[in-house]
């Protein structure tokens, strides 16, 4: 398996974003004792990343196999074997179980990130197919799933988990929710619709109209409800995270950024802007500004910069040095 390939099934250019996440919870309790679970934490936040795509590329395999955009993706070109990814969805969680018994992670640090794991698996895999279950609880599980290792963090490095902790996990499970619902319904919406998958969106009546995407009345609620949700969960960890002076400026500044998250998925939903095609749209940037400016609140200042500059670093070398061919990351998730 090719360098280029490998880098492009694993979505690495990905991965800096998930080192984030997972060092959230230790940056938070400003935990300075064991340095060692860091960089643990920021290795299996790599591999889980890795893991979700492969089994992501696998689970979407024979459809993409029949998507002429597909067609240079690492497994439908054949850059990489489908039974080598096979075999690295196996392995990798085994190889991550292994890390964490060797750093000694307490039991329900363990327990919770192999939870975690699984349920991110089994959506990954199962999102778009049982009938019986409405996607916005799909959703709404994997947003929880991408949430979590905030508090995974904090357990891993045997500190108490503070209400702030809980509080920042809530917003940022609403953003990914936001991330998925929104910015990953509306940019597939037209192949989504071809292929019979069901979606928020297209659950709750969106449909495409002379190419351009028609938004029901329910689907506008929805988004609407979900933008206040996301503003006001991001205000209100402002408030409790921040002390003193500096409260007023994180209250400040969070709101804003949440005014303007509200607006930007509006202007998606309304149709005056299209949604990107890679699902980051401004509304999501927004809400990563407010996570950062509520972190900055609790955190040592140092430290976050340093992990900062590690995941900015990361994001400049693997999308700019092994960028995912135009038009051909997997649509699933968004964010990719």
């Amino acid at each position: 398996m090719k360098a280029r390939a490998a880098v492009n099934l694993f979505r690495l250019h990905t991965a800096g974003w998930e080192i984030l996440v997972f060092l959230s919870g230790p940056l938070l309790v400003r935990s300075h004792r064991d340095y060692a679970t860091w960089f643990v934490l920021a290795l299996l936040a790599v591999m889980v990343n890795a893991f979700i795509f492969v089994l992501n590329d696998l689970a979407d395999l024979p459809r993409d196999r029949l998507d002429p955009s597909r067609r240079h993706s690492p497994l439908v070109s054949k850059a990489v074997n489908p039974a080598t990814a096979l075999a690295l969805s196996v392995a990798l969680p085994i190889c991550m179980w292994v890390i964490i018994d060797i750093d000694d992670w307490s039991r329900s640090a363990s327990t919770a990130f192999a939870l975690c794991v699984l349920l991110g698996a089994y959506l990954d895999v199962f999102q778009k197919t049982p009938k019986r279950i409405h996607p916005v609880i799909l959703d709404l599980l994997f947003a929880a799933a991408m949430a979590a290792p905030i508090i995974v963090g904090i357990a891993a490095v045997r500190e108490q988990i503070p209400t702030s902790a809980w509080l920042l996990a809530a917003s940022f499970l609403g953003l990914c929710l936001a991330l998925n619902s929104i910015g990953g319904n509306l940019k597939d919406i037209d192949s989504d619709l071809k292929t019979g998958f069901r979606t928020v969106a297209i659950a709750l009546g969106v449909r495409m109209v002379d190419h351009r995407i028609d938004s029901s009345r329910t689907y506008t609620g929805y988004t609407c409800v979900l933008s206040l949700v996301i503003a006001g969960s991001f205000v209100w960890t402002g408030i409790d995270s921040a002390t003193g002076a500096y409260r007023v400026v994180v209250v400040v500044v969070v709101s804003l950024l949440g005014i303007g998250c509200v607006a930007n998925i509006n202007s998606i939903t309304s149709g005056r802007r299209q949604p990107s095609p890679n699902g980051r749209d401004r509304y999501f940037a927004y809400g990563m500004v407010a996570y950062l400016v509520i972190l900055s609140a609790r955190s040592d200042l140092v430290l976050l910069g340093v992990v900062v500059g590690v995941v900015v670093a990361w994001e400049v070398l693997f999308r700019l040095s092994w960028r995912y061919p135009a038009g051909q990351a997997p649509r699933v998730r968004a964010g990719d």
